[in-house]
Protein backbone atom coordinates (compact mmCIF):
# COMPACT_ATOMS: atom_id res chain seq x y z
CA UNK A 1 0.00 0.00 0.00
CA UNK A 2 1.24 3.64 -0.97
CA UNK A 3 2.97 5.72 2.12
CA UNK A 4 -0.25 7.69 2.76
CA UNK A 5 2.39 10.74 4.25
CA UNK A 6 4.19 11.30 1.00
CA UNK A 7 3.37 14.95 -0.08
CA UNK A 8 1.12 15.57 2.55
CA UNK A 9 3.20 17.46 5.48
CA UNK A 10 5.32 20.37 3.64
CA UNK A 11 5.73 23.46 4.34
CA UNK A 12 2.56 24.68 2.31
CA UNK A 13 0.18 22.02 3.96
CA UNK A 14 -2.76 23.28 5.50
CA UNK A 15 -2.54 20.41 7.17
CA UNK A 16 0.25 21.43 9.12
CA UNK A 17 -0.65 20.92 13.29
CA UNK A 18 1.47 24.66 13.97
CA UNK A 19 -0.12 26.90 15.94
CA UNK A 20 -0.88 29.48 12.71
CA UNK A 21 -2.21 27.17 10.68
CA UNK A 22 -4.76 26.30 13.24
CA UNK A 23 -5.02 30.07 13.80
CA UNK A 24 -6.27 30.42 10.16
CA UNK A 25 -8.55 27.26 10.00
CA UNK A 26 -10.17 29.18 12.67
CA UNK A 27 -10.42 31.92 11.26
CA UNK A 28 -11.72 30.34 7.86
CA UNK A 29 -14.43 29.24 9.90
CA UNK A 30 -15.37 32.39 11.59
CA UNK A 31 -15.82 34.22 8.05
CA UNK A 32 -17.08 30.78 6.90
CA UNK A 33 -20.44 30.85 9.72
CA UNK A 34 -20.62 34.60 9.06
CA UNK A 35 -21.96 34.04 5.48
CA UNK A 36 -24.16 31.32 6.77
CA UNK A 37 -26.39 33.54 8.64
CA UNK A 38 -29.54 33.04 6.57
CA UNK A 39 -31.04 29.86 6.49
CA UNK A 40 -34.50 28.48 5.32
CA UNK A 41 -36.58 25.39 6.08
CA UNK A 42 -38.65 25.57 2.31
CA UNK A 43 -38.44 22.63 0.29
CA UNK A 44 -35.49 21.76 -2.62
CA UNK A 45 -34.09 19.78 -4.82
CA UNK A 46 -32.93 16.60 -3.56
CA UNK A 47 -29.42 18.07 -4.85
CA UNK A 48 -27.31 15.25 -2.52
CA UNK A 49 -29.46 12.17 -2.83
CA UNK A 50 -29.45 12.69 -6.34
CA UNK A 51 -25.97 12.08 -6.23
CA UNK A 52 -25.34 9.19 -4.47
CA UNK A 53 -26.26 6.87 -7.60
CA UNK A 54 -24.04 8.57 -9.92
CA UNK A 55 -21.09 8.16 -7.12
CA UNK A 56 -21.83 4.51 -6.86
CA UNK A 57 -21.25 3.80 -10.73
CA UNK A 58 -18.36 6.34 -10.96
CA UNK A 59 -16.30 4.34 -8.25
CA UNK A 60 -17.51 1.01 -9.36
CA UNK A 61 -16.32 2.24 -13.07
CA UNK A 62 -12.67 2.97 -11.71
CA UNK A 63 -12.78 -0.09 -10.15
CA UNK A 64 -13.53 -2.00 -12.97
CA UNK A 65 -10.72 -0.18 -14.91
CA UNK A 66 -8.19 -0.69 -12.49
CA UNK A 67 -9.46 -4.55 -12.45
CA UNK A 68 -8.90 -4.97 -16.00
CA UNK A 69 -5.72 -3.20 -15.92
CA UNK A 70 -4.14 -5.69 -13.43
CA UNK A 71 -5.08 -8.62 -15.34
CA UNK A 72 -3.79 -7.20 -18.20
CA UNK A 73 -0.46 -6.62 -16.84
CA UNK A 74 -0.76 -3.02 -17.13
CA UNK A 75 1.12 -0.54 -15.55
CA UNK A 76 -0.70 1.36 -13.04
CA UNK A 77 -0.68 4.60 -10.97
CA UNK A 78 -0.51 4.17 -6.65
CA UNK A 79 -4.13 5.47 -6.88
CA UNK A 80 -5.03 2.02 -8.32
CA UNK A 81 -3.62 -0.04 -5.50
CA UNK A 82 -5.20 2.62 -2.92
CA UNK A 83 -8.37 2.24 -4.77
CA UNK A 84 -8.10 -2.24 -5.26
CA UNK A 85 -6.87 -2.84 -1.45
CA UNK A 86 -9.70 -0.64 0.02
CA UNK A 87 -12.74 -0.86 -2.19
CA UNK A 88 -14.61 -2.60 0.57
CA UNK A 89 -13.98 0.50 2.55
CA UNK A 90 -15.41 3.05 -0.54
CA UNK A 91 -18.26 0.09 -0.24
CA UNK A 92 -19.54 0.51 2.88
CA UNK A 93 -19.30 4.57 3.20
CA UNK A 94 -21.47 4.37 0.29
CA UNK A 95 -23.90 2.18 2.00
CA UNK A 96 -23.83 4.21 5.34
CA UNK A 97 -24.56 7.81 3.58
CA UNK A 98 -27.50 6.26 2.03
CA UNK A 99 -28.31 4.70 5.30
CA UNK A 100 -27.94 7.62 7.01
CA UNK A 101 -28.96 10.73 4.93
CA UNK A 102 -32.60 9.39 3.54
CA UNK A 103 -34.75 12.17 2.09
CA UNK A 104 -37.20 13.10 4.55
CA UNK A 105 -33.89 13.70 7.04
CA UNK A 106 -32.23 15.68 3.87
CA UNK A 107 -35.15 17.71 3.88
CA UNK A 108 -35.64 19.16 7.73
CA UNK A 109 -32.02 20.17 7.25
CA UNK A 110 -31.51 24.08 7.31
CA UNK A 111 -30.94 25.33 3.83
CA UNK A 112 -29.09 28.34 3.19
CA UNK A 113 -31.03 31.32 1.95
CA UNK A 114 -28.08 33.63 0.86
CA UNK A 115 -29.01 33.74 -3.16
CA UNK A 116 -25.33 32.77 -4.15
CA UNK A 117 -24.22 29.31 -5.45
CA UNK A 118 -24.94 27.90 -2.57
CA UNK A 119 -28.68 28.80 -1.60
CA UNK A 120 -30.83 25.72 -1.42
CA UNK A 121 -27.99 22.98 -0.18
CA UNK A 122 -27.40 22.19 3.39
CA UNK A 123 -25.31 24.81 5.78
CA UNK A 124 -24.02 21.51 7.10
CA UNK A 125 -23.03 20.69 3.79
CA UNK A 126 -21.06 23.84 2.82
CA UNK A 127 -19.65 23.22 6.05
CA UNK A 128 -18.13 19.76 5.43
CA UNK A 129 -17.16 20.70 1.72
CA UNK A 130 -15.01 23.72 2.71
CA UNK A 131 -13.13 22.03 5.76
CA UNK A 132 -12.53 18.87 3.10
CA UNK A 133 -11.32 21.08 0.24
CA UNK A 134 -9.25 23.16 2.18
CA UNK A 135 -7.25 20.29 4.05
CA UNK A 136 -6.74 18.54 0.91
CA UNK A 137 -9.50 15.42 1.85
CA UNK A 138 -6.96 15.27 5.14
CA UNK A 139 -9.31 14.21 7.91
CA UNK A 140 -7.75 15.48 11.06
CA UNK A 141 -10.71 15.05 13.39
CA UNK A 142 -9.24 16.97 16.21
CA UNK A 143 -8.93 19.82 13.58
CA UNK A 144 -12.20 19.32 12.69
CA UNK A 145 -13.84 20.03 16.18
CA UNK A 146 -11.61 23.20 16.55
CA UNK A 147 -13.67 24.26 12.67
CA UNK A 148 -16.43 23.16 13.82
CA UNK A 149 -15.64 25.28 17.40
CA UNK A 150 -14.55 28.40 15.48
CA UNK A 151 -17.66 28.01 13.56
CA UNK A 152 -20.46 27.76 16.16
CA UNK A 153 -19.20 31.43 17.91
CA UNK A 154 -20.78 32.93 14.67
CA UNK A 155 -23.23 30.38 13.70
CA UNK A 156 -24.66 28.06 15.96
CA UNK A 157 -25.49 24.48 14.80
CA UNK A 158 -28.98 22.65 15.47
CA UNK A 159 -28.76 19.31 17.07
CA UNK A 160 -29.91 17.47 13.87
CA UNK A 161 -27.02 19.64 11.69
CA UNK A 162 -24.60 18.10 14.29
CA UNK A 163 -25.67 14.50 13.64
CA UNK A 164 -25.74 14.65 9.97
CA UNK A 165 -21.47 15.82 9.79
CA UNK A 166 -20.22 12.41 10.00
CA UNK A 167 -22.67 11.67 7.04
CA UNK A 168 -21.96 15.34 5.11
CA UNK A 169 -18.26 14.43 5.47
CA UNK A 170 -17.99 10.32 4.28
CA UNK A 171 -20.15 12.49 1.15
CA UNK A 172 -17.78 14.67 0.36
CA UNK A 173 -14.67 12.45 0.68
CA UNK A 174 -16.93 10.15 -1.79
CA UNK A 175 -17.40 12.92 -4.27
CA UNK A 176 -13.51 13.69 -4.21
CA UNK A 177 -12.62 10.43 -4.61
CA UNK A 178 -14.77 9.99 -7.32
CA UNK A 179 -14.50 12.77 -9.29
CA UNK A 180 -9.91 12.53 -8.86
CA UNK A 181 -10.28 8.83 -9.99
CA UNK A 182 -12.60 9.43 -12.85
CA UNK A 183 -10.62 12.46 -13.94
CA UNK A 184 -7.49 10.39 -13.49
CA UNK A 185 -8.30 7.22 -15.28
CA UNK A 186 -11.80 6.90 -17.19
CA UNK A 187 -10.93 10.54 -18.59
CA UNK A 188 -14.68 10.64 -18.63
CA UNK A 189 -16.60 13.86 -19.61
CA UNK A 190 -19.09 13.72 -16.70
CA UNK A 191 -17.56 15.84 -13.93
CA UNK A 192 -18.47 18.53 -16.49
CA UNK A 193 -21.95 17.80 -15.97
CA UNK A 194 -21.85 18.67 -12.46
CA UNK A 195 -22.87 21.78 -11.12
CA UNK A 196 -19.98 23.85 -9.79
CA UNK A 197 -21.01 23.53 -6.76
CA UNK A 198 -21.12 20.34 -5.64
CA UNK A 199 -17.59 20.04 -7.95
CA UNK A 200 -14.43 19.15 -5.85
CA UNK A 201 -11.23 20.98 -6.92
CA UNK A 202 -8.34 19.74 -4.59
CA UNK A 203 -5.25 21.26 -5.04
CA UNK A 204 -3.10 17.92 -4.42
CA UNK A 205 -2.15 15.26 -6.79
CA UNK A 206 -4.49 12.80 -7.64
CA UNK A 207 -3.16 10.15 -5.68
CA UNK A 208 -2.92 12.48 -3.05
CA UNK A 209 -6.73 13.13 -2.99
CA UNK A 210 -7.31 9.35 -3.56
CA UNK A 211 -5.14 8.12 -0.40
CA UNK A 212 -6.09 11.30 2.02
CA UNK A 213 -9.85 10.22 1.04
CA UNK A 214 -9.75 6.73 1.41
CA UNK A 215 -7.66 6.97 5.18
CA UNK A 216 -10.92 9.75 5.77
CA UNK A 217 -13.31 7.29 5.57
CA UNK A 218 -11.47 4.64 7.56
CA UNK A 219 -11.11 7.00 10.63
CA UNK A 220 -14.78 8.54 9.88
CA UNK A 221 -15.91 4.27 10.34
CA UNK A 222 -13.96 3.75 13.63
CA UNK A 223 -14.59 7.13 15.68
CA UNK A 224 -16.93 8.08 18.43
CA UNK A 225 -19.70 9.82 17.05
CA UNK A 226 -21.52 9.91 20.27
CA UNK A 227 -19.26 12.05 22.25
CA UNK A 228 -18.16 14.31 19.45
CA UNK A 229 -21.79 14.81 19.05
CA UNK A 230 -22.10 15.71 23.02
CA UNK A 231 -18.31 17.30 23.04
CA UNK A 232 -19.90 20.02 19.75
CA UNK A 233 -23.71 20.45 20.72
CA UNK A 234 -24.14 23.80 22.31
CA UNK A 235 -27.39 22.77 23.26
CA UNK A 236 -25.31 19.99 25.15
CA UNK A 237 -23.19 22.20 27.11
CA UNK A 238 -26.18 24.32 28.17
CA UNK A 239 -27.99 21.47 29.74
CA UNK A 240 -24.65 19.90 31.62
CA UNK A 241 -25.22 23.51 33.49
CA UNK A 242 -28.45 21.43 35.44
CA UNK A 243 -27.55 22.42 38.83
CA UNK A 244 -28.33 19.14 40.48
CA UNK A 245 -25.62 17.99 38.73
CA UNK A 246 -27.22 14.43 37.37
CA UNK A 247 -27.80 15.26 33.65
CA UNK A 248 -23.99 14.37 32.89
CA UNK A 249 -24.09 11.18 35.11
CA UNK A 250 -27.34 10.07 33.15
CA UNK A 251 -26.93 7.09 30.07
CA UNK A 252 -26.34 8.52 26.86
CA UNK A 253 -29.95 7.41 25.80
CA UNK A 254 -31.60 9.23 28.45
CA UNK A 255 -29.64 12.52 27.69
CA UNK A 256 -30.21 11.82 24.22
CA UNK A 257 -34.44 11.32 25.63
CA UNK A 258 -33.82 15.05 26.83
CA UNK A 259 -32.48 16.54 24.07
CA UNK A 260 -34.64 15.36 21.58
CA UNK A 261 -37.88 16.95 23.75
CA UNK A 262 -35.96 20.16 23.34
CA UNK A 263 -35.78 19.58 19.30
CA UNK A 264 -39.47 19.04 19.43
CA UNK A 265 -40.40 21.73 21.60
CA UNK A 266 -37.86 24.31 19.20
CA UNK A 267 -39.42 22.99 16.26
CA UNK A 268 -42.70 23.54 17.66
CA UNK A 269 -42.24 26.94 18.76
CA UNK A 270 -40.01 28.40 16.26
CA UNK A 271 -37.78 29.29 18.69
CA UNK A 272 -33.89 28.54 18.47
CA UNK A 273 -32.73 24.78 20.80
CA UNK A 274 -30.31 27.29 22.80
CA UNK A 275 -32.94 29.20 24.12
CA UNK A 276 -35.42 26.28 24.95
CA UNK A 277 -32.36 24.87 26.81
CA UNK A 278 -31.61 27.97 28.54
CA UNK A 279 -35.27 28.45 29.41
CA UNK A 280 -35.31 24.78 31.18
CA UNK A 281 -32.34 25.64 32.97
CA UNK A 282 -33.12 28.76 34.27
CA UNK A 283 -36.48 26.89 35.81
CA UNK A 284 -34.41 25.23 37.85
CA UNK A 285 -32.25 27.48 39.93
CA UNK A 286 -35.32 28.62 42.61
CA UNK A 287 -35.38 25.10 43.33
CA UNK A 288 -31.66 24.97 44.10
CA UNK A 289 -31.55 24.28 47.73
CA UNK A 290 -26.71 23.99 48.13
CA UNK A 291 -24.53 24.75 45.60
CA UNK A 292 -23.74 22.58 43.81
CA UNK A 293 -20.38 20.90 44.57
CA UNK A 294 -19.50 18.11 41.72
CA UNK A 295 -15.75 18.46 42.71
CA UNK A 296 -16.47 16.45 45.93
CA UNK A 297 -18.98 14.58 45.53
CA UNK A 298 -19.93 14.17 42.27
CA UNK A 299 -23.62 12.64 42.99
CA UNK A 300 -24.42 15.37 45.69
CA UNK A 301 -27.24 16.27 43.18
CA UNK A 302 -28.77 13.51 44.59
CA UNK A 303 -29.65 15.38 47.83
CA UNK A 304 -31.11 18.27 45.80
CA UNK A 305 -35.01 19.06 45.05
CA UNK A 306 -36.58 17.21 42.31
CA UNK A 307 -37.22 20.69 40.84
CA UNK A 308 -33.58 21.49 40.79
CA UNK A 309 -32.87 18.56 37.99
CA UNK A 310 -33.36 19.53 34.74
CA UNK A 311 -35.66 16.34 33.61
CA UNK A 312 -38.00 17.52 35.61
CA UNK A 313 -39.10 20.45 32.96
CA UNK A 314 -37.99 18.31 30.23
CA UNK A 315 -39.58 14.80 30.56
CA UNK A 316 -41.22 15.09 34.67
CA UNK A 317 -44.38 16.09 36.08
CA UNK A 318 -43.41 20.24 35.60
CA UNK A 319 -43.59 19.90 31.64
CA UNK A 320 -45.93 22.10 31.36
CA UNK A 321 -43.98 24.51 33.11
CA UNK A 322 -41.38 24.08 30.40
CA UNK A 323 -43.93 24.69 27.80
CA UNK A 324 -45.88 27.84 29.08
CA UNK A 325 -42.14 29.94 30.01
CA UNK A 326 -41.30 29.17 26.38
CA UNK A 327 -45.17 29.90 25.05
CA UNK A 328 -45.88 26.62 23.53
CA UNK A 329 -49.34 25.49 23.88
CA UNK A 330 -49.55 21.80 23.88
CA UNK A 331 -52.47 20.19 22.07
CA UNK A 332 -55.18 20.19 24.54
CA UNK A 333 -56.43 16.44 23.32
CA UNK A 334 -53.71 14.66 23.86
CA UNK A 335 -52.74 16.55 26.81
CA UNK A 336 -56.09 15.69 28.63
CA UNK A 337 -55.50 12.14 27.07
CA UNK A 338 -52.24 11.69 28.87
CA UNK A 339 -53.36 12.94 32.20
CA UNK A 340 -56.65 10.90 32.45
CA UNK A 341 -54.99 7.43 30.89
CA UNK A 342 -56.84 4.72 33.65
CA UNK A 343 -60.21 6.84 32.43
CA UNK A 344 -59.68 6.51 28.79
CA UNK A 345 -58.47 2.93 28.93
CA UNK A 346 -61.76 1.64 30.87
CA UNK A 347 -63.85 4.09 29.33
CA UNK A 348 -63.09 2.52 25.63
CA UNK A 349 -63.70 -0.91 27.04
CA UNK A 350 -66.40 -0.64 28.32
CA UNK A 351 -67.99 1.49 25.35
CA UNK A 352 -66.78 -1.24 23.02
CA UNK A 353 -67.89 -3.83 25.08
CA UNK A 354 -71.54 -2.70 25.70
CA UNK A 355 -71.50 -1.80 21.55
CA UNK A 356 -70.81 -5.47 20.76
CA UNK A 357 -73.44 -6.76 23.43
CA UNK A 358 -76.09 -4.20 21.74
CA UNK A 359 -75.20 -5.47 18.07
CA UNK A 360 -75.24 -9.11 19.82
CA UNK A 361 -78.54 -8.38 21.02
CA UNK A 362 -80.32 -6.37 18.22
CA UNK A 363 -78.89 -9.28 15.83
CA UNK A 364 -80.59 -11.67 17.78
CA UNK A 365 -84.07 -9.65 17.75
CA UNK A 366 -83.37 -9.57 14.04
CA UNK A 367 -83.79 -13.28 13.62
CA UNK A 368 -87.16 -13.45 15.70
CA UNK A 369 -85.71 -13.83 19.05
CA UNK A 370 -87.68 -13.40 22.16
CA UNK A 371 -86.65 -10.91 24.60
CA UNK A 372 -85.82 -14.18 27.01
CA UNK A 373 -83.41 -15.28 23.72
CA UNK A 374 -82.02 -11.63 23.31
CA UNK A 375 -81.36 -11.79 27.51
CA UNK A 376 -79.46 -15.20 27.09
CA UNK A 377 -77.95 -14.33 24.10
CA UNK A 378 -76.31 -10.84 26.00
CA UNK A 379 -75.83 -13.41 29.48
CA UNK A 380 -73.34 -15.68 26.93
CA UNK A 381 -72.14 -13.44 25.11
CA UNK A 382 -70.79 -11.29 27.59
CA UNK A 383 -67.24 -13.35 28.53
CA UNK A 384 -66.09 -13.72 24.57
CA UNK A 385 -67.12 -9.86 23.82
CA UNK A 386 -65.28 -8.58 27.06
CA UNK A 387 -62.30 -10.60 26.22
CA UNK A 388 -62.05 -9.48 22.27
CA UNK A 389 -63.10 -5.68 23.24
CA UNK A 390 -59.76 -6.29 25.95
CA UNK A 391 -58.38 -7.77 22.66
CA UNK A 392 -58.81 -4.49 20.49
CA UNK A 393 -58.01 -1.82 23.15
CA UNK A 394 -54.74 -3.21 23.77
CA UNK A 395 -53.67 -3.45 20.15
CA UNK A 396 -54.94 -0.44 19.36
CA UNK A 397 -52.83 1.29 22.48
CA UNK A 398 -49.87 -0.96 21.57
CA UNK A 399 -49.80 0.93 18.40
CA UNK A 400 -50.46 3.92 18.76
CA UNK A 401 -49.18 5.17 21.83
CA UNK A 402 -45.21 5.32 22.04
CA UNK A 403 -43.82 3.25 24.97
CA UNK A 404 -42.30 5.84 27.52
CA UNK A 405 -38.52 4.74 28.48
CA UNK A 406 -37.84 5.59 32.00
CA UNK A 407 -34.43 8.22 32.81
CA UNK A 408 -31.91 6.08 33.93
CA UNK A 409 -28.67 7.00 35.97
CA UNK A 410 -25.43 5.54 34.21
CA UNK A 411 -23.58 3.47 36.84
CA UNK A 412 -21.30 2.28 34.31
CA UNK A 413 -18.18 2.63 36.78
CA UNK A 414 -20.20 1.53 39.93
CA UNK A 415 -22.74 2.18 42.24
CA UNK A 416 -22.23 5.29 44.31
CA UNK A 417 -22.62 5.22 48.27
CA UNK A 418 -25.38 7.64 47.99
CA UNK A 419 -27.25 4.63 45.35
CA UNK A 420 -26.64 1.96 47.83
CA UNK A 421 -29.22 -0.73 46.71
CA UNK A 422 -31.09 -3.71 48.12
CA UNK A 423 -32.86 -6.00 45.76
CA UNK A 424 -35.22 -7.94 47.65
CA UNK A 425 -36.50 -11.40 46.48
CA UNK A 426 -40.24 -11.93 48.40
CA UNK A 427 -40.89 -15.99 48.17
CA UNK A 428 -42.45 -18.68 50.13
CA UNK A 429 -40.71 -21.33 51.96
CA UNK A 430 -42.84 -24.46 50.80
CA UNK A 431 -40.00 -27.12 51.10
CA UNK A 432 -36.08 -27.73 52.21
CA UNK A 433 -35.33 -28.29 47.97
CA UNK A 434 -37.62 -24.65 47.34
CA UNK A 435 -35.21 -22.32 49.89
CA UNK A 436 -31.78 -24.47 48.75
CA UNK A 437 -33.36 -22.91 44.77
CA UNK A 438 -33.79 -19.57 46.28
CA UNK A 439 -30.51 -19.60 48.02
CA UNK A 440 -29.11 -21.00 44.31
CA UNK A 441 -30.70 -18.01 42.46
CA UNK A 442 -30.25 -15.05 44.43
CA UNK A 443 -26.30 -16.09 44.58
CA UNK A 444 -26.34 -15.87 41.01
CA UNK A 445 -27.81 -12.88 40.79
CA UNK A 446 -24.91 -11.71 43.47
CA UNK A 447 -22.25 -13.36 40.74
CA UNK A 448 -24.01 -11.24 38.17
CA UNK A 449 -23.80 -8.04 39.51
CA UNK A 450 -20.79 -8.44 42.16
CA UNK A 451 -20.62 -4.39 42.98
CA UNK A 452 -20.49 -4.04 46.61
CA UNK A 453 -23.47 -1.30 46.88
CA UNK A 454 -25.96 -3.96 45.84
CA UNK A 455 -27.04 -5.97 47.91
CA UNK A 456 -29.74 -9.35 47.91
CA UNK A 457 -31.74 -10.74 50.25
CA UNK A 458 -34.84 -13.32 50.44
CA UNK A 459 -38.22 -11.74 51.86
CA UNK A 460 -39.63 -15.33 52.98
CA UNK A 461 -42.61 -16.59 54.76
CA UNK A 462 -43.55 -19.84 55.26
CA UNK A 463 -46.66 -21.62 53.42
CA UNK A 464 -50.09 -21.61 55.23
Amino acid sequence: MPNLQTGLHNDASPTDHTDEATTQLELTAHRLAQQHQQITSANFPLHLPQRFSTQEATIEAVHQYFIQASQEERDYSAAAEWILDNYYVVQQALRQVKRDLPSSYYKELPKLDDGSDWHGLPRVFALARHFTIHEKCYTDLKRFARFLRAYQQETPLKMGEVWALPTMLRFCLLECLAQTAERATVKSEANAAVAPILQFAVAAADTEVIANSITGLRQLASYDWNTFFEESSQVEQILRQDPAGLYGRMTFQTRDQYRKVVEKLALATGKSELSVARAAIDLTQPAVTTPPAPDVDPWAGLAQPVAAHVGYYLLGDAHDRLAQAIGHRPNSLRRWLGNHVTAVYTGSLTTLSVLLLLALVLYTSWLGGTWWQMVLAGVLGFVPITAVSVGLINWFVTNLVTPRVLPKLDFSDGIPAACRTMVVIPALLTNEAEARSLFAQMEQHYLRNPDPKLGFALLTDFAD
